[in-house]
């Protein structure tokens, strides 16, 4: 559920603009009165057939902190076929996963379709998660339609996630993370979350959410959005807000 995955998603197939980015995020816990905030800074483009951002920031839940570093990559690796490869680092984080490694590879499909598989794994302080994906999405004219599935390898039940994403790229669809788009996105996921300080467990959650990203004058531009997650106690109200600059 990661916003700067969604901000990237489909950077491989648009030209990507170097640039820089600062966001903060807040996450409103209903039935607990707590409040989750992010703040990152992050900084990319692409040279030599890699593209993505690297970051860098401080979360805060349950009234503990953490800093974290991460990086959000895109190497090529034939004609027609990519990987993105992912990676968060908050190693004294009890409120958050403390390794978040992921890797996904893509592979044209002919006609604007596209197809991916890969992996996931979240190290938290009582216990490590993998997660195995695929996906498929379609490339149609300024839209993107993706529709991911997932599953939690080491449950019992293997439990299958389902995420669907539409977006619309604005303008001439370049930029890749620091491009133009709006978009809206809604699944049912097996979520590996943080209940408490030093606690994290696998639950259901329904979730949706909208943004838009569009620049305001010259090189500068913002980025909002809005979204909800149904997850009982956790069910929270989720909103962001950031600003970047393209050169």
């Amino acid at each position: 559920m990661r916003a700067l995955l969604l901000t990237v998603l489909a950077a491989a197939a648009h030209a990507q603009t170097w640039g820089a980015t600062t966001a903060t995020s807040a996450e409103i816990v209903a039935d607990r009165d707590d409040v989750w905030t992010e703040s990152r800074v992050a900084v990319g483009g692409q040279a030599a057939g890699l593209g993505g951002v690297v970051e860098a920031g401080y979360v805060e839940r349950y009234d503990q902190g953490a800093a974290f570093v991460g990086a959000d990559l895109y190497p090529a690796l034939a004609d027609g076929a990519y990987a993105n490869v992912r990676a968060r680092w908050a190693p004294s984080s009890d409120v958050t996963a403390r390794l978040d490694l992921a890797a996904e590879a893509f592979v044209a499909l002919g006609g604007g379709w596209e197809g991916s598989a890969g992996g996931r794994r979240l190290a938290f302080a009582d216990q490590s998660v993998w997660i195995a994906s695929a996906s498929g999405a379609r490339y149609l004219g300024p839209w993107y339609f993706r529709v991911q599935a997932s599953t939690v390898v080491d449950a019992g039940a293997l439990p299958v996630s389902v995420r669907l994403l539409a977006r619309h790229f604005l303008g001439d669809g370049a930029g890749g993370a620091f491009g133009e788009f709006w978009e809206v996105s809604a699944g049912r996921a097996e979520e590996a979350v943080v209940e408490a300080a030093g606690l994290s467990s696998v639950r259901d959650a329904w979730s949706a959410s909208a943004r838009v990203q569009r620049r305001l004058a010259g090189p500068v531009g913002f980025s909002v959005g809005a979204g909800y997650v149904a997850d009982g106690d956790l069910s929270r109200t989720q909103a962001e807000a950031g600003v970047f600059v393209r050169w």
